[in-house]
């Protein structure tokens, strides 16, 4: 089997004897193939050349959890624990900071998605060494029962570094 870079979800579905709740059995994960090896410290090279375009989703992002910021809007708190519990019929705001690290002001589309549900989102016109929040959605939980895959991916044209654009966190719904 061969791929080429880009976007593509993988599925995974466990089928159990006498399972009588087959509602955690499913797992999908959204991945990105990116042809060819670059690491961050060729990104930073890359980085400090005139005419490049980057963006990235910043990883760092405070009180995240891989880039991804979820806050429960009836708590007032940011959930931080690495398979954050949700509960149904609860809003809550998921948010990221992505960085235009590139020299050329941006456009970007964003894209989020957590179970068969999904947004997008379009920012013009980010300049270089600014960032944005743009993207940022709030969700009522009105999933079944189970975990979920929350993705983010932010996207331009001609991007040199294609691994900082995509960031994923589990999140368990419960009701």
């Amino acid at each position: 089997m061969t791929f080429s870079e880009g976007n593509y979800s993988v599925n995974v579905f466990a089928n159990i004897e006498n399972d009588s709740d087959n509602s955690d059995n499913q797992k999908t994960r959204n991945v990105r193939i990116v042809c060819g090896e670059q690491n961050q410290s060729q990104n930073q090279t890359q980085n400090n050349q005139t005419g490049i375009h980057n963006v990235g989703i910043d990883a760092n992002y405070s009180n995240s959890v891989n880039g991804i910021r979820i806050k429960d809007l009836e708590a007032d708190t940011y959930l931080s624990d690495e398979l954050s519990e949700l509960m149904c019929w609860k809003k809550y705001t998921i948010s990221y900071k992505t960085i235009n690290y590139g020299n050329f002001s941006e456009n970007i589309t964003f894209t989020g998605m957590i179970a068969n549900y999904s947004w997008t989102t379009l920012k013009d016109n980010l300049e270089s060494g600014d960032y944005t929040l743009a993207g940022s959605k709030t969700i009522n939980m009105t999933f079944i029962p189970g975990i979920y895959n929350l993705n983010i991916s932010a996207n331009i044209l001609e991007d040199i570094n294609l691994l900082d654009n995509f960031v994923s966190r589990d999140v368990k719904v419960i009701c």
